[in-house]
């Protein structure tokens, strides 16, 4: 009775073991079907799901082999297991259109793939190919580490990308284990186990606090933000955050896919705390009706500048305070109306696309332009820079260091390309009237003329200019990595604008500089406006445009149909 108690447990440990050994091939099967299936899913390349199934259909075969015959294959296993392993990334990487390895789906996929690897060698990893099947796991694994590691990364997914860490130290680990390394390389080992493990602790003592509302003090202004630097980086990376989340709530794709975007009718976001409101016609602000009736109406045509980046509830655009202006200032029995058709991101050949079918069905009596910065680029002819590209912007990721390493190499590659000339046109080389921007101009003057629309063109401000300081110029470097070409830039828009309206004598010229460009403190950045910046610019407007409402307002007209 002892003895057969005795081998009880050792025939039952038999048992399982033959049981275990015979449901392998089937969790092998599974194991390959799910890694087919979830390639193609994700539509890979079918050259990459071609050699996925023949890389399990050739390790499963073999290793339902006799030993016999697995031990005279298993050199063309390994050599074609290693083919069928590179063939899948070399097609991906290759592939266009949406095949990418840098997705969550292909690191499971890999991790289901070294599991097959795994389970397929484990009972036949005699010492001839032992080191070839370690290789061929962990190489699967820490493919899936990386891949999972630059989703996480990319897409500021912190809990995702630390697990990512924790799945690359756990690699670390079994490399040192499953390997007999020289002691340079298990130094190296280490050290990367450290870093990886210490990382997460390192950057959560650097990362500042970010405040959730805007503060109460301007910090945004070069003077506070030199006082306090540290406040002042967490807040520039709010406001970015801010804008991206304003931009989801009101920005739809352009139908005709020629414009950045449109203003989404009738919807609403925030920035900060201030309620951003587009009405059912697609223009920031309240309500206009099509038919004006007996209305004098001022379309403004712009940018972000024009838009308003407003950020607290009593902030408004200066579109608005320039219409508040003109009632209190003018004295007539026809109503004002002024329609903000700024736009965030657009330039004045990007209005010019709108006036057919926004701003001329609206029957404007006065247009007014005040366009910049997002217009420059239409300068390159005549003042040359390498390429047409937006500087990069600072983007938040898992591990603030490292996002800051990436920012500044893109910035670094960025800068380096902007050294090197592109080639000019060389009939508008150093002759702006002749620029893209002079064309444009000179194309919003001919449809105002051929609509019988008063024109009111304005050059540009921002909040710093030739005179500034070098201090004042290299502090918004950071951001707007051009700054001293957009000085020059803007110096040139002047130019060109003051030039143009003396050819028309019926467009008005705006001065906006007066009290305004240069002067940093009335700036957020190096072009948009705080709220004493848009009044001041509304005065300005209103200072240059004051005569000609006058002329037209007075005296008192006949209700139009």
């Amino acid at each position: 009775m002892r003895f057969l108690l005795g081998i009880l447990p050792v025939v039952k440990e038999r048992e399982m073991m033959s049981f275990l050994k015979k449901l392998i091939p089937a969790t092998l099967t599974f194991l390959g079907v799910c890694a087919i299936g979830l390639g193609t899913l994700v539509e890979i390349p079918w050259q990459s799901r071609l050699a996925l199934a023949l890389l399990f259909l050739t390790t499963l075969g073999w290793r339902l082999a006799s030993p016999a015959i697995a031990l005279r294959l298993w050199k063309w296993v390994v050599l074609a297991a290693f083919g069928f392993t590179l063939a899948p990334f070399s097609y991906n990487l290759a592939a266009s259109g949406k095949a990418n390895w840098w997705d969550a789906y292909f690191a499971i996929q890999c991790w289901l793939t070294a599991a097959f690897l795994c389970l397929a060698f484990r009972d036949k990893s005699k010492a001839v190919f032992r080191f070839y099947w370690k290789c061929l796991v962990l190489f699967w694994g820490g493919a899936g580490i990386v891949i999972w590691l630059t989703t996480a990364y990319r897409a500021n997914d912190s809990p995702a990308f630390f697990f990512g860490m924790a799945l690359g130290v756990g690699c670390l680990i079994a490399i040192r284990l499953a390997f007999n390394i020289p002691p340079v390389g298990i130094m190296t080992i280490n050290t990367g186990i450290l870093l990886l493990a210490l990382s997460p602790l390192f950057d959560l003592a650097i990362r500042a606090p970010q405040p959730s509302t805007p503060p109460a003090k301007p910090v945004f202004s070069r003077a506070a933000a030199q006082k306090d630097p540290t406040q002042f980086a967490s807040w520039w990376a709010l406001y970015l955050e801010q804008w991206n989340q304003m931009g989801k709530d009101i920005f739809i794709a352009d139908p005709e896919k020629y414009l950045p975007f449109r203003l989404k009718p009738g919807s609403q976001g925030y920035l900060f705390q201030s309620l951003i409101r587009i009405n059912s016609l697609g223009f920031r602000g309240r309500e206009v009706a099509v038919k004006k009736g007996p209305v004098y109406r001022i379309v403004i045509l712009g940018e972000s500048t024009t838009f308003g980046c407003t950020l607290k509830p009593e902030d408004r655009p200066w579109p608005e305070l320039l219409e508040q202006i003109i009632k209190e200032r003018i004295k007539t029995d026809r109503p004002i109306e002024i329609i903000n058709a700024g736009v965030p991101a657009y330039n004045l050949r990007q209005n010019l696309h709108r006036l057919a079918s926004d701003i001329l069905p609206l029957k404007p009596d006065m247009i007014i332009s005040y366009h910049g910065y997002n217009g420059f680029k239409l300068l390159y002819k005549s003042y040359p820079i390498s390429q047409s590209k937006a500087p990069p912007i600072f983007k938040a990721r898992p591990l603030k260091i490292l996002a800051k390493v990436e920012y500044r190499l893109k910035l670094s590659r960025y800068r380096w390309r902007e050294l090197s000339a592109t080639p000019a046109d060389p009939e508008a080389l150093g002759n702006p009237l002749k620029s893209d921007y002079a064309m444009a101009y000179r194309d919003l003057i001919q449809a105002a003329k051929t609509n019988a629309i008063f024109l009111a063109v304005a050059n540009f401000s921002m909040a710093v200019n030739r005179k500034s300081s070098n201090d004042a110029i290299e502090f918004y470097r950071p951001g707007f990595p051009l700054v001293r070409w957009e000085i020059t830039a803007n110096t040139i828009h002047t130019l060109i604008v003051r030039s143009i309206a003396r050819e028309n004598p019926s467009v008005v010229f705006i001065d906006t500089h007066p009290l305004l460009d240069g002067k940093d403190e009335r700036f957020i950045d190096l072009v948009h406006l705080t709220q004493a910046g848009r009044q001041q610019l509304a005065e300005n407007v209103f200072a240059s445009i004051k005569n000609a409402l006058e002329t037209n307002l007075l005296p008192p007209v006949q209700t139009q149909k």
